[in-house]
């Protein structure tokens, strides 16, 4: 009789015990209900840190799907969906001196491919011209029309096809005529 009675007890503190489960469990299931706040807007000035707090950089500009950072040594255009918004700062996946590393390496690669004659693509893929001449500032593009435009060399980049820039020759062709028409009309 004993050891009935010693399993009854065990059956009773374990019933509680799921009842007190059930009811946990139930609240948590109605707290991942509410819905969650959104996450920040990405803004110039917003602080970007890596995954243990240090800093990364700052956001120098928003430009559709990517933003601007500027690192202690480099400025790059990254995807938005690399970095987490959390309050008001961005958190990326790499340490400023990752990123730093990782943008010398791929300038080093892009000085290599960026040459006088490269064909340059712009936005779907279109030929906007060739690499007519370049140095550590500027580059002027020959455009498909034979038009010459400097822009500066940080506008040009190296993606799986090759140079590109990204604009189109159509855009391109229009700001020079928009500055030439500018510069008539002001002499």
């Amino acid at each position: 009789m004993m050891m009935k009675l010693e399993k009854r007890v065990r059956i009773k503190v374990t019933g509680r015990l799921l009842v007190a489960l059930a009811a946990s469990t139930s609240l948590a299931a109605a707290a991942d209900t509410q819905p969650a706040a959104p996450p920040p807007a990405i803004t110039s000035g917003m602080v970007v840190k890596d995954t243990s707090g240090g800093v990364v950089g700052i956001v120098t500009s928003v430009d559709g799907a990517f933003v601007n950072v500027k690192t202690d040594r480099y400025e790059a255009r990254l995807p938005k969906t690399s970095f987490t918004p959390e309050k008001n700062a961005l958190l990326f996946a790499m340490t400023q001196q990752q990123l730093n590393e990782t943008l010398a390496r791929e300038i080093s690669a892009a000085g290599a491919a960026l040459v006088p004659g490269v064909v340059v693509t712009g936005l779907q893929g279109a030929v906007v011209g060739t690499l007519d001449s370049i140095d550590a500032d500027f580059a002027t593009l020959k455009l498909s029309s034979g038009q010459l435009v400097k822009i500066p060399r940080a506008g040009l980049a190296i993606g799986p096809q090759g140079a590109y820039i990204g604009t189109t020759a159509t855009a391109l062709e229009s700001q020079i005529s928009g500055s030439t028409a500018a510069s008539t009309a002001s002499h």
